[in-house]
């Protein structure tokens, strides 16, 4: 994880998930799972991505666990929050900028 990440979603499905959540230093979070290989494609830097009925603003914060997945425009991480699911940060707010809290 040489770019200082903790983890990715994936609006999408993922193979070799079981492997994938063996991984204790890097979280993947995706919509489910599939046998076939997908179609790669390249990302994009800095820009908000649509998940479900929530979008995620460059410069939020992304919290994960078990459960699911949290989104926030400030870091949580010492709060109240971070104290009631245990959950982890996944994401910081690297090379990313502002916007409007919203949940998944």
């Amino acid at each position: 994880v040489r770019n200082g990440w903790k983890g990715v979603i994936v609006n999408g499905a993922i193979r070799n998930a079981a492997q994938l959540s063996r991984m204790t230093t890097f979280g993947v979070k995706a919509l489910g799972t599939s046998p076939k290989k997908g179609n790669a494609a390249m990302g994009q830097k800095g820009v908000a991505v649509t998940i479900g009925n929530s979008q995620l603003q460059p410069g939020w914060w992304v919290y994960a666990d078990g459960d699911g997945v949290v989104m926030s425009q400030t870091d949580v991480s010492g709060g109240s929050f971070g104290s009631v699911g245990g959950g982890t940060s996944m994401m910081s707010s690297g090379g990313y900028g502002g916007g409007t809290a919203g949940s998944t």
